[in-house]
């Protein structure tokens, strides 16, 4: 199990940045409608959720590293992929130390015990609702190309 959700959690992180690399900047910042996100948004909402669900559930990563790192790479003018990029590296690397008898412990995240496995899972189940999204918006953004 521990082998196949890793590998799980790499497969979508390069399904969305196929589909993010495929949009230019001017799609990535359009909105579809006021009040929508845009796919720079949901690539931080996405990237945040996964460092609360793993970096910081699994590994005790402090909450405020990831908004640190957002103001950082929103400064240097980086790829809104780069986040996403970079928490997912982070999270491979807190997966691969994981002893194989970890995967079924519970920690506490929210006040609540989760497993580490749910945690992964919540994750994989964030990034493909957000790959989904992502592949709406760039639909209509195409659509309303001449």
């Amino acid at each position: 199990m521990q082998a196949s959700l890793a590998q799980a959690l790499e497969d979508m992180h390069q399904r969305l940045a196929e589909t993010v690399l495929d949009l230019d900047q001017e799609a990535l910042d359009w909105r579809p409608a006021p009040g929508l996100p845009a796919v720079s948004d949901l690539l931080a909402q996405v990237a945040a959720e996964e460092h609360h669900w793993i970096a910081e559930a699994l590994a005790g990563t402090p909450a405020g590293w990831e908004t640190d790192n957002r103001d950082l790479v929103e400064q240097e003018g980086a790829h809104p992929l780069f986040r996403l990029g970079s928490t997912g590296q982070f999270s491979q690397v807190i997966l691969n130390n994981l002893a194989p008898g970890e995967w079924a412990l519970e920690r506490w995240l929210d006040g609540r015990p989760v497993t580490v496995a749910l945690c992964i899972l919540h994750v994989l189940e964030e990034l493909a609702r957000t790959l989904g999204q992502i592949e709406m918006v760039a639909g209509l953004w195409a659509a309303r190309r001449p």
